[in-house]
């Protein structure tokens, strides 16, 4: 039907009706001059003049008609498939519109997220040089250490050679502690329980250096020993500091066994927390009876304003000179 005009073909069509029922006639006749022979020539005649009719029709008068309405079929069909493919196009557009913008937005996630990881490292570095805390690994063979950067500033070794033999490490460990530290990395991977050990390093201008060490196993899949890690802290100021506050807290102890004068320290509630043994003498009770109890029980009620006010002024950072309050004594009587 897409290949004919539909009047050609329903002229085709009648053609052939008419000639099936012409030849059906010649079939049934028995007379050659009778109606049914007579008939079935008209309708042979009939027929030829309709196929005539539909030949001219399509080849003579109308001869662009089949290739122009094929054409135009095929135009309608190249419209719809342009049309249906443009809709595909926008839709696989906005699709990848999407997909864009969402590799975009994950893209953007993974930047934040990759510079909040080296801000993250960066501080992590920052802390640990601050802190003086680095990382090592005994390799299997246990023959080297691998050491982080900070440990080898701590060790004074070239941070480019990323390790240094285990033999060099105990070498510059302290003699006195050389032992100690073997002994813990040989007991730490025995018995897969972690440790710690504070020991002295001698370095290379025979200064001293205080280290705190941790160690533990680490172990692989099947729970067996693979290898020993730890970290290092150089605590030599530390070290200092708590020496030069044991030093002070001695000297303190001192001046105050051996003062002659009345000295304590208390807090701003009013508890006693340390006194000499000259208290002991004035008072007549023992510094176990003073240590913890309110001093302001001892003060005198007629000085007892007064002693808020001294308070009051050591509370503001404020110094106080020559204040004088009366005691109790263990017998009852006041002393200043």
């Amino acid at each position: 039907g897409r290949a004919f005009d539909p009047r050609v073909l329903r002229g085709i069509c009648a053609s052939i009706g008419l000639s099936m029922a012409a030849e059906l006639a010649f079939a049934l006749y028995d007379d050659p001059f009778g109606l049914i022979n007579f008939a079935g020539h008209v309708l042979k005649l009939f027929a030829f003049y309709l196929l005539y009719q539909a030949i001219i029709e399509s080849g003579l008068r109308h001869p662009y008609a089949l290739m122009f309405r094929e054409l135009t079929q095929t135009a309608d069909a190249l419209r719809a498939a342009h049309d249906d493919l443009e809709l595909r196009v926008a839709e696989r557009t906005d699709a990848l519109r999407q997909e864009i913008e969402e590799r975009k937005q994950t893209e953007m996630r993974l930047q934040t997220t990759e510079r909040a990881l080296r801000e993250s490292k960066r501080r992590l570095k920052e802390a640990k040089h601050i802190a003086s805390l680095g990382y090592w690994e005994l390799t299997p063979d246990q023959r080297a250490l691998r050491c982080s950067n900070e440990i080898l500033r701590i060790l004074e070794q070239d941070p480019e050679q990323g390790e240094i033999s285990y033999d060099d490490f105990l070498a510059i460990v302290h003699s006195a502690d050389r032992e100690k530290v073997r002994k813990m990395h040989s007991a730490v991977m025995a018995n897969k329980q972690p440790a710690k050990l504070a020991h002295r390093l001698r370095m290379a201008d025979m200064s001293i250096k205080h280290v705190q060490q941790r160690c533990e196993v680490s172990s692989d899949a099947d729970g067996l020993a693979a290898r020993l890690i730890g970290t290092m802290q150089d605590v030599s100021e530390q070290r200092l500091v708590e020496d030069q506050l044991n030093t002070a807290l001695r000297e303190l102890d001192l001046f105050f066994s051996v003062a002659l004068d009345l000295l304590c320290i208390a807090d701003t509630d009013g508890y006693f927390r340390k006194l000499n043994p000259m208290w002991t003498r004035a008072l007549g009770y023992s510094l176990d009876e003073l240590t913890g109890t309110r001093f302001l029980d001892f003060v005198h009620p007629e000085d007892m304003e007064a002693t808020f006010g001294a308070i009051a002024t050591l509370m503001e950072q404020q110094e106080v000179t020559k204040f004088v309050n009366r005691y109790r004594r263990q017998d009852g009587t006041y002393c200043s």
